[in-house]
């Protein structure tokens, strides 16, 4: 989806003679807009269904906005619509850790695989 931009003029106030400018990133239509007031935060701005995001700060996962950070933990990619770290892999939805195998789905289904050594 791209991002519609609107770029006004606001006087920031009567007796001014300076004004403020607002930058608008909007996706999808008008309704769904978030102000800016310089370029520069422009940087990594994109669309998640008919959001505004930060790609640097935020993740989309299936048109769901999700944090790129909790805490220490960094999450890089999604896995259907929920976020996984470079040390996790997803495979038709079902995010696996080591020996853990979790089921994306509400709530987040834990099972356990047993480890066999030969």
């Amino acid at each position: 989806m791209r991002i519609a931009l609107t770029i006004l003029t606001i006087a920031s106030s009567i007796l001014s003679t300076h004004a403020q400018l607002v930058i608008s990133a909007c996706c999808g239509d008008v309704g769904h807009c978030k102000n800016y007031t310089s370029i520069d935060e422009l940087i990594g701005v994109s669309c998640c269904g008919h959001q505004p995001i930060n790609r640097f700060t935020q993740i989309c996962c299936q048109n769901t906005v999700r944090e790129r950070r909790h805490g220490p933990v960094y999450y890089d990619a999604c896995c259907g619509n929920e976020t996984v770290t470079n040390k996790q892999t997803c495979c038709g939805n079902v995010v696996s850790c080591r020996f853990h195998v979790y089921v994306v789905q509400k709530p987040l289904i834990k099972v356990t695989r047993k480890h066999h050594h030969l």
